[in-house]
Order: structure tokens, then C-alpha cells, then sequence
């Protein structure tokens, strides 16, 4: 057994003896560390990671990857450190890479070493995770928090059956999803880890979100402030940015499909309603009926200018408290969405600017609605984001509104329980037998370098549109700026 103890020049936290005396740097300052051997675990190890307040009196910025770092000093061969009494929330933290551990000012974290496993097989199988608890029900899938033996990461797993599959006629919209999914890369976009098919299963394992999702916050708070509400739909456009430069229409807008992070940052998810189009209307009938353009309602045919219009609905939500249309009559929303033009309610404190942004988002005509000509690059140049500075945002230097609870975060205080048992056990049991439905629907990101390397080129080019973007906005506020001070 091995305890390790911070100190700083003469002083111990905890004040004893060591037996043996090791210096690291970490950052640009220097700490001394203690390692004190017990013959009682010869194959394990136990760390006492004592932060205190240490982390303020010594301003060190130490993350989840400098303890790996260090566990590993101690013992090379383990994969992971996770805490002696399983505790969930820290557990999902400190496997997250270069995470902050200021958020531990306090207390005191008792880990333990997890042993390297040899990946033995070239693929990966459901047997190689460990399932916790289901997080999330849907219509035609179960969704489980899982965590992967061989590395201890924490993944969302999606459990589609593929009975129901064939009934509903959705061979089409999960394909879809997953081919979407696979050549995506964006830190506002939901990653997609793995994709496997069992017998009578498909399986999505993407990144897990421990924040829960933006409907959680809205219900919570009711409405936004304006300040929060730019947060969240910048983010939003950044990552929908990237979708459309693939040629890729949304389709989905809506709070639930918008993750949080444990970090409070967004994260888009569910694809299955995604189209891949070269400039062609699609015809399809989708989405939430708040959510609905008109277009797709009256059958003219849709393109991107119904994400835009999805995201005028999302913004008004966001700062009213419902959408637009809203009504308990489904019938009447259509109508709605259709005939009533948008109204907001009296009394409001909403701003000229982003009332002006969310009726010209929500104009029924596709032709005169912002961006038609420019897209949501033409959407980032209205009056509502003039002080925003896009790079900040993209990079994730902005503070989000609101900081989900790392040791109670939403994500995780949700169980669904019913047939859990059952269902596990089939998916498990290695005698069922089923038909194949795609070929090559198999995924592993860690292993597919052209698609690796696809994204990395695209993504470089994604930057720099943005970094356009974003010069042209500051030279707009930097003039405007100089012409006030004429004035003055």
C-alpha cells in the first residue's frame, strides 16, 4: 500500500516521516512527495490525495492527468486511479482528461490504482464494459451509463432493439446516425466512441454528460437572462456551424438535445433526425411539433434554413420560458407555426436586438429569413452577438452560466429500473442468436486513423472560417467603438 503526501518546502501535509523522497515538477512550481510502502497490497496501491486548501496556498493548477502521472511514478502498469469506496461522481471526474482538482479544495480523496488489462481481441464487445445503471428511457431505446474495463471511462450507452427497429420502418434513420456520428469531431458535438451490433441489438456508446441537458436548467430556472442565453445558443451555432459546412441539416433543435457537460459546456446530441444534403430541398415529416418550421409543415421542402428557424424557437424558449406557438392541442400548434405571427409576452424586459433576431429568425418565408444569403455566419453578424468573441467561445474559455455539481451531477441522480435485469442478461448471454441488419455498422473510433485524420483536416478548416468570422466582428466593434469616441 502506498500513501502519497503533498508538502511544500518545510511543511507536511500530513506531518510524518517518509521513508522515501521523490521531487516532480508540476507546472512551473516545485512540490515534494512523500511515498510511504505497506506490505499489505502488494498488487494495488492506495493513494491519500490531501488537497485541503493547498490549492489556493500554493496556486498550483494540478489536473486528473498530473495524478495519473504520478500514480504511475508509483506503479507503471495501472490504467487508472479511481477512488477506494466507488464513488461514482469523482470516479466519472477524475477519469476525464486534464480536469481541474481545485475542485476538491476541502476535502480529502482516498484512490486506488487500477491495473492495466492487455487488450487481447482486435474488437471491442459489450463484455468489455461494466454496466451501472440506466440513465435514460426512450421510445425505441435504453439508454446506460457504463464504464469500460480495461481504461475505467465512463461512457452513455444507447440499447436500440431491432424488432422495434423493423416495425417502425427506422433502418433508414439509425444508419443515418451512425454514419453521421462517425465522421464528426467537435468539442460541441456528442463523440461517438464505439457503435456495435448483437444479435438482436444495435449499441451506441458515445461520451457521457454528466451535467444532464439544457431542459433540465430551463425547468430549474424558468427562463434565461439574455447573458445566459447567448452563452448557450453560440455554443449551439458554433457546433451546428460545423454540421452545416458537412451538408448536413440538423433537424432535431430542441432543449433536451442539447448536453451539458460536467463542465457546463454543450454538447449537441441525437442525430437520428440528421440529413446529409448537397443544396436539395428534403420533403420528410420530423422533429418536436413546438419545433417545426413551416415549410416542412406545408410540404415545400426544407434545407438549413430550417435549422435557423428551429433556433429562433430554441432562443424564445430560452428567454420566455415556451415556445412561440405553444399549445396542449397539437392541431393548434400547426396552425400556429403556420398562420400567427410572433408575439411576445407584455411586460417583458427582452431587449430591441434579440426581440428583432427572433422575429427574423422565425420568418415564415425561407427566402426572407436571416440567413438565406449567408447562412449562420450571416446569423452571427446581427446586432445581438456584436460584442462576442467567437474564439473564446470556441475554445471553451468562456465561463458557462451555470456549473453543474461534480459530486451530485443531474446526469447521475436518474435510475430507471424496470426490465434492467432481463435486458442486460440477454444482451449478455453469448448463446442468443439474431440476424445481421448493416454491414460494417462496427465502429471504433480509437482505431479508424482515415476517418481521424478526415476530421482533423476538416476541423483546420472549420477554424479558420470561424477565426474570419470572428476578425470580421472585432474590426466591426473596433470601428464602431472609435466612432463613439469621435462623438464624445
Amino acid at each position: 500500500m502506498f500513501k502519497l503526501y503533498l508538502i511544500r518546502k518545510n511543511k507536511v501535509y500530513p506531518r510524518k516521516q517518509s521513508k522515501k523522497l521523490q521531487r516532480v515538477r508540476w507546472m512551473s512550481y516545485k512540490i515534494n512527495l512523500k511515498f510511504r510502502q505497506s506490505s499489505r497490497m502488494k498488487k494495488s496501491f492506495i493513494i491519500s490525495y490531501l488537497l485541503m486548501s493547498m490549492i489556493n496556498l500554493f496556486k498550483i493548477r494540478a489536473t486528473t492527468d498530473h495524478l495519473l502521472q504520478q500514480a504511475r511514478k508509483i506503479v507503471p502498469t495501472i490504467s487508472a486511479v479511481v477512488t477506494t469506496n466507488s464513488n461514482l461522481a469523482i470516479d466519472y471526474y477524475l477519469q476525464l482528461p486534464n480536469q481541474n482538482l481545485s475542485v476538491f479544495q476541502g476535502r480529502i480523496i482516498t484512490v486506488q490504482g487500477v491495473p492495466g488489462l492487455l487488450a487481447l481481441k482486435s474488437k471491442t464487445g459489450l463484455r468489455d464494459f461494466i454496466f451501472i445503471k440506466c440513465i435514460g428511457v426512450g421510445g425505441f431505446s435504453r439508454v446506460y451509463l457504463v464504464k469500460k474495463k480495461q481504461s475505467s471511462r465512463f461512457y452513455a450507452m444507447k440499447i436500440i432493439d431491432k424488432k422495434i427497429i423493423i416495425e417502425k420502418k427506422i433502418e433508414n434513420i439509425i444508419e443515418n446516425e451512425r454514419n453521421i456520428l462517425a465522421v464528426t469531431q467537435h468539442p460541441f458535438l456528442n463523440k461517438l466512441e464505439y457503435a456495435l451490433e448483437c444479435p438482436n441489438h444495435l449499441i451506441f456508446i458515445t461520451e457521457f454528460c454528466a451535467g444532464g441537458d439544457l431542459l433540465y436548467y430551463l425547468q430549474k430556472y424558468h427562463v434565461f437572462t439574455e447573458t445566459q442565453a447567448r452563452f448557450y445558443i453560440i455554443e449551439f451555432i458554433l457546433g451546428l456551424i460545423y454540421l452545416h459546412q458537412l451538408d448536413i441539416i440538423y433537424r432535431d433543435i430542441k432543449p433536451e438535445n442539447i448536453l451539458i457537460d460536467i463542465t457546463g459546456h454543450i454538447q449537441i446530441a441525437d442525430f437520428g433526425l440528421a440529413k446529409p444534403t448537397r443544396n436539395e430541398y428534403a420533403y420528410s415529416f420530423c422533429g418536436s411539433p413546438e419545433y417545426m418550421a413551416p415549410e416542412m409543415l406545408t410540404n415545400q421542402g426544407h434545407n438549413q434554413q430550417l435549422d435557423h428557424y428551429c433556433l429562433g424557437v430554441l432562443l424564445y424558449e430560452l428567454v420566455v420560458g415556451q415556445p412561440p406557438f405553444y399549445s396542449e392541442d397539437i392541431n393548434k400548434i400547426y396552425e400556429n407555426i403556420i398562420l400567427k405571427e410572433v408575439e411576445f409576452p407584455k411586460n417583458n424586459t427582452l431587449s430591441n436586438e434579440i426581440k428583432d433576431l427572433i422575429v427574423r429568425l422565425l420568418d415564415k418565408d425561407q427566402k426572407s429569413r436571416i440567413g438565406h444569403q449567408g447562412g449562420l455566419l450571416e446569423i452571427l453578424d446581427h446586432k445581438w452577438f456584436e460584442s462576442v468573441d467567437l474564439i473564446k467561445f470556441l475554445y471553451r474559455k468562456v465561463n458557462p452560466p451555470f456549473q453543474p455539481d461534480v459530486f451530485k451531477p443531474p446526469a447521475l441522480s436518474k435510475e430507471y429500473k424496470d426490465g434492467d435485469l432481463d435486458l442486460i442478461r440477454r444482451l449478455l448471454d453469448r448463446n442468443v442468436q439474431g440476424t445481421t441488419m448493416f454491414q460494417n455498422f462496427y465502429y471504433d473510433q480509437s482505431v479508424e486513423l482515415d476517418i481521424r485524420l478526415e476530421q482533423q483536416k476538416f476541423l483546420k478548416f472549420y477554424h479558420q472560417l470561424i477565426e474570419q468570422q470572428n476578425s470580421k466582428m472585432q474590426r466591426r466593434q473596433k470601428i464602431k467603438f472609435m466612432r463613439k469616441s469621435r462623438l464624445v
